[in-house]
């Protein structure tokens, strides 16, 4: 709560369509906090699920619509993401059948290499039974978000936000 109050709470920052991403940074940027990335097996945060499709849409939506903001480190790594994936899907259609599973491995095999490393630290290897799922998840989410952002508007909280507003 004291980092919040540092930088002022949400009403101190710049107006932003993905509010926590907004406050993220400006405690990132206060020289006051140290911002950390804990693994602990005792602390998992969970969160309820969009109801729908049509939610989840609209909230990964808003969030690439604040994508636009990102470092080019980070959208560097995005990157990666979207090529990685959308060479896994098309190589099945583009390259004989031995190259494509080869592709399709490399890939798999790097994923669930840093998911393992995570799900061993947080004491949660059991969850690595979704991992199927997980790279289908990623798939849709990679290919979809340049669409969600190239989209005109957002609506947040109940209003319309039109694409220069949302994203400057």
């Amino acid at each position: 709560m004291a980092a919040y109050r540092a930088v002022g709470g949400l009403r101190n920052l710049p107006f932003c369509i993905a509010e926590d991403f907004a406050l993220f940074n400006g405690m990132w940027a206060n020289p006051d906090w140290r911002v950390q990335f804990v693994l602990d097996k005792d602390l998992i945060v969970t969160s309820s699920a969009c109801p729908d499709v049509r939610t989840w849409w609209a909230q990964r939506r808003r969030w690439a619509k604040d994508g636009g903001k990102l470092s080019t480190e980070t959208l560097a790594i995005f990157s990666l993401a979207l090529i990685g994936n959308v060479t896994m899907v098309l190589a099945p259609f583009l390259l004989p059948v031995r190259e494509a599973i080869a592709v399709i491995a490399i890939k798999w095999c790097a994923d669930l290499i840093l998911v393992w490393l995570v799900m061993r630290a947080a004491d949660r290897l059991s969850w690595l039974r979704y991992f199927c799922f997980y790279e289908a998840y990623l798939v849709v989410l990679a290919i979809s978000t340049p669409f969600m952002y190239l989209t005109k508007g957002v609506k947040w909280k109940d209003r319309e936000i039109a694409l220069a507003e949302s994203t400057s």
